[in-house]
């Protein structure tokens, strides 16, 4: 089956859609992608898989003011229709991702496609600081063959709040690459990376990996860790500004963005993953994406067993009891952490065993294969 994915913004900040085209490549299915401002490790990633990428360079991202986002995204439009126009309904798919939908015409809810969400939406909007025109979120949803959320509660939120006759299939955030990671890696993206993990070897490293924004707070565990003493190093691997530096820990250390999957690298390292999730307001994002989390980093920590600590939301809590792999504080604050580390470290061995499990619990291309295509009755 040919399948063309719909992802604009920049693929490697967005670890989840590199998953679904290997796993695609992988079903061997014949895998297009459009997408825009492709890095280069990006491109090497899809060559070396024989994907046929459509780059579409453009002036069109997140900080851009509202005059350029409007000129660019009707060039985006027309561009990826011009592509999907003169495809044959009957033997090609559309797996467009929920940042893209905007970029589509409304006539592509004619077409056979899979709409894929990495969020859940109160409101779907052109433009986010514009309250109209807004999208038909349920138009959209309703008459596509498939809809795809990445977490189990959230895909019996989107039923139930967009009254859609069937439940959308849940595609955990689990990494997929053709390429395997060991424990305690090889450092190979920098020798100034190289260099800082050497001069941490030995020490147990709470990580943190991920973006550093309000509704992922992090200043009580880099306290915790501080205080645990010098045994212990607290890092950070994010694409965002080092904005806990001023904190002065003399245990705490940044490592700014990696090219996903070489950051799992780093990952391999860790002896105690972080997570650290709670609702933030606005008029288009739910808060019930923090509530009922999906972090691709559950899964990258559990990788390599690496049990977890984080704060009492349900998107941590369930899987953490399932699985025992985790420990969930009731309250966010140093002794809270530093006893959820303590007693982690009293079952390390059973832990990482647990954290394990629940990375195999997960088979992200049987999930594909079994419950979004298997009856799509799409020629091959």
């Amino acid at each position: 089956m040919k399948i063309i994915v719909v992802h604009i913004l920049p693929i490697h900040k967005y670890p989840p859609t590199f998953s679904i085209l290997h796993a695609l490549n992988d079903l061997g299915h014949e895998v297009q992608l459009i997408t825009t401002n492709m890095s280069s490790s990006s491109k090497s990633i899809c060559e070396s898989l024989n994907i046929d990428v459509i780059n579409l360079e453009t002036k069109y991202n997140i900080k851009s003011n509202l005059l350029i986002k409007f000129i660019e995204m009707f060039k985006i439009k027309k561009a990826i229709w011009d592509i999907i126009e003169n495809e044959n309904d009957n033997n090609t798919l559309i797996w467009v991702f929920d940042n893209s939908i905007k970029f589509m015409k409304k006539a592509f809810i004619n077409k056979r496609y899979i709409v894929h969400f990495f969020e859940l939406y109160d409101e779907l909007r052109y433009y986010k600081k514009l309250p109209y025109p807004k999208i038909n979120q349920k138009l959209v949803c309703r008459n596509a063959v498939k809809v795809i959320h990445c977490e189990y509660n959230r895909s019996f939120i989107a039923m139930a709040k967009l009254r859609l006759k069937r439940l959308p299939v849940t595609i955990p955030n689990k990494p997929y690459y053709n390429i395997s990671f060991n424990k305690n890696s090889e450092i190979t993206t920098s020798k100034e990376i190289r260099s800082l993990m050497e001069k941490l070897e030995g020490k147990k490293i709470i990580l943190y990996q991920g973006l550093l924004t309000s509704e992922r707070p992090l200043e009580e565990y880099i306290k915790a860790v501080e205080k645990l003493g010098e045994d212990y190093a607290f890092v950070v691997l994010s694409g965002g500004k080092n904005i806990y530096e001023g904190l002065n820990s003399t245990n705490y250390y940044f490592i700014p963005f990696i090219n996903p999957p070489y950051h799992l690298e780093i990952t391999s390292h860790a002896y105690i993953g972080i997570l650290s999730y709670y609702p933030t307001y606005n008029e288009v994002s739910s808060p019930l994406n923090a509530l009922y989390c999906a972090p691709n980093k559950l899964y990258e920590y559990s990788m390599f067993g690496i049990p977890m600590v984080g704060n009492n939301i349900p998107g941590l809590t369930i899987p953490f009891e399932k699985f025992n792999c985790g420990i969930t504080v009731e309250e966010v604050i140093e002794d809270e952490i530093i006893n959820a580390i303590k007693n982690i470290e009293n079952d390390y061995k059973q832990m990482s065993l647990n954290s394990k499990s629940l990375y195999s619990s997960v088979d992200v291309k049987k999930i594909i294969n079994k419950e979004v295509l298997n009856d799509l009755n799409i020629g091959n």
